[in-house]
C-alpha cells in the first residue's frame, strides 16, 4: 500500500510515475501515511480487510527510474515507499471505495 500524496510528490520531482509504478498493489489517497505502522488495520470498501505488516524497502527495481529514487524513498517522511499488507478478509476492490482505519476490538 502506497499513498498517492508521496507518488504526487516524486512526480513534482520529475519521476515518470504513476499509481502500481513502483510495484504497489494498492494506492490510496486521504490517508496520514505518516502514522502508518505495523499492525494498524484497514477496511477498504464493504468487505475486504488488509493489516500492515513491514515497512517496504526501496529496492534496484526502481532504479529504471533512477537511483536517486531509492534515496527519494528512503527518506523518512515517504515511509519508506509504502508498506507490505496482508490481507485479513478478501473483497472487491475498485477505484475510489473507502480506505478506513480501525482498531480492534
Amino acid at each position: 500500500m502506497i499513498a498517492t500524496e508521496l507518488l504526487d510528490d516524486l512526480i513534482t520531482q520529475g519521476y515518470p510515475l504513476y499509481p502500481g509504478a513502483l510495484g504497489e498493489n494498492l494506492t490510496v489517497s486521504g490517508l496520514d501515511f505518516g502514522v502508518w505502522r505495523s499492525g494498524q488495520r484497514y477496511r477498504i470498501g464493504d468487505e475486504a480487510e488488509i493489516e500492515l505488516t513491514t515497512l517496504r524497502e526501496p529496492c534496484v527495481q526502481l532504479y529504471v527510474y533512477g537511483k536517486s529514487i531509492v534515496k527519494e524513498l528512503a527518506r523518512p517522511q515517504c515511509v519508506a515507499g509504502g508498506f507490505y499488507a496482508r490481507v485479513i478478509r478478501p473483497g472487491m476492490l475498485i477505484s475510489g471505495l473507502p480506505v478506513v482505519a480501525y482498531e480492534l476490538e
